[in-house]
């Protein structure tokens, strides 16, 4: 609704829970809503769907498969806090998980919100060895453990990789912006803000 609504102010994504729907359903839902929909990018949340999941367990790898093929970007909610009980341990996080999935689906764009956080300095390192894995930290870049890896990454070497995120609404967007303002040197504010997720969105 809101994509029609306001044509040209939203990009939508459509979440997936695989392992509670299913493989087939998922890559249903995906030809309906991305592929002969008006979405451009598919969203999982592995570490807070009602079952956690492994996104490097191969029975997921079709869902990968066709969104290299058909080049859709995916996007996952990739680490940060967990606030429960029953949570899984953080090797749910790990960026080599990630690594997995870029090493076998080389033209697959890959955005991980939160970033792999508290991996920062791993996921990093994933970012810089893999071109098609983006970094979106969010709220996680500002004043958090293991932020400076951030800070440093997007500030130098992975410029051209980190995605700003606001964390709306745990944060506000006045906020988040300025906080990024105030870490970033204004030389990479257009790639961080801007361009980077531009290249994510279009390939």
């Amino acid at each position: 609704e809101l994509l029609s609504a306001y044509p040209g102010k939203f990009v939508g994504f459509a979440g997936i829970q695989p392992l509670k729907d299913g493989i087939a359903q998922s890559l249903l839902d995906i030809e309906r809503y991305v592929v002969n929909g008006s979405c451009t990018g598919v969203f999982v949340e592995p570490g807070l769907d009602p079952v956690p999941w492994n996104v490097d367990d191969e029975q997921f790898f079709p869902i990968y498969e066709k969104c290299e093929r058909e080049k859709i970007p995916l996007c996952m909610l990739f680490g940060g806090v967990f606030h429960r009980l029953d949570a899984p341990d953080y090797s749910i996080y790990l960026p080599t998980r990630i690594e997995h999935i870029a090493r076998t689906f080389p033209k697959l764009r890959i955005a991980l919100t939160h970033a792999a956080w508290p991996w920062t300095t791993a996921a990093c390192a994933v970012a810089i060895n893999y071109e098609n894995v983006y970094l979106s930290p969010d709220g996680f870049m500002i004043r958090h453990p293991g932020a400076q890896d951030y800070v440093e990454a997007a500030n130098y070497r992975l410029q051209d990789k980190f995605i700003f995120g606001s964390l709306y609404p745990g944060l506000s967007m006045k906020y988040s912006v300025e906080a990024y303002k105030n870490l970033l040197r204004p030389e990479v504010w257009e790639q961080v803000f801007y361009s980077n997720a531009k290249r994510f969105l279009e390939g």
